[in-house]
């Protein structure tokens, strides 16, 4: 008898597991915020699996942004250089109209010399040590000389993405790092737009 009653107590406990398991990644499916975007995006998906849930194809992705980046392009000037991390480097390479660069090195065989050491060194990522906003500053004026013969070369506009969110922007300094950057940028650009997820800064 007792054993009868172990073995159904043990399956209860792997059924109520299991449950447990589905429900919890099945909250995602069902979040208010997540289905008005598949509505407005006219998504197809409507199912999920253990290893690319819902939280995936939006929390980590680009469609939150939308918004941020339509007032962005208001503010910007096509055809510019603009400067972010690795994942929305990506993402405002699909909504901006300008050129991107962002500081992995991965990059560093097409970056001109100049482009090059800011990116192999991650001076970027490390503004709130003196040092490294001086030798920033120095490569401004160096992007400035370069203008006149190629004015996209220009750094113009550095972009901070703030989402916690997304994991996509877990592996890069840049944005690991924003909250410290904020204060230095603010030394040698403008802050011209702070959304829910993006700060645009235009260098002075």
């Amino acid at each position: 008898m007792s054993r009868v009653i172990g073995a159904r107590s043990m399956s209860l406990l792997i059924l109520l597991s299991v449950v447990s398991l589905i429900l919890f990644d099945a909250r995602h499916h069902f979040d208010a915020d997540l289905v008005t975007l598949k509505i407005k995006h006219q998504s197809a998906q409507r199912n999920w699996n253990l290893f690319y849930s819902q939280q995936q194809v939006f929390s980590a992705g680009s469609f939150r942004y939308e918004r941020d980046f339509s007032e962005i392009a208001e503010r910007i000037t096509p055809g510019t250089s603009l400067l972010s991390d690795l994942a929305t480097s990506y993402y405002a390479a699909t909504y901006l109209p300008v050129f991107v660069m962002n500081i992995h090195r991965h990059q560093q065989g097409m970056a001109r010399p100049q482009w090059h050491r800011l990116l192999h060194d991650r001076t970027a990522c490390y503004l709130d040590v003196e040092a490294n906003l001086w030798e920033f500053e120095k490569f401004l004026k160096l992007q400035e000389q370069a203008q006149a013969k190629n004015p996209h070369l220009q750094l113009r506009y550095v972009l901070l993405n703030k989402d916690h969110k997304n994991r996509n922007l877990g592996n890069d300094c840049f944005s690991l790092r924003h909250r410290h950057l904020q204060a230095p940028l603010s030394e040698i650009a403008d802050l011209v737009y702070e959304g829910d997820f993006m700060n645009l800064y235009k260098v002075r």
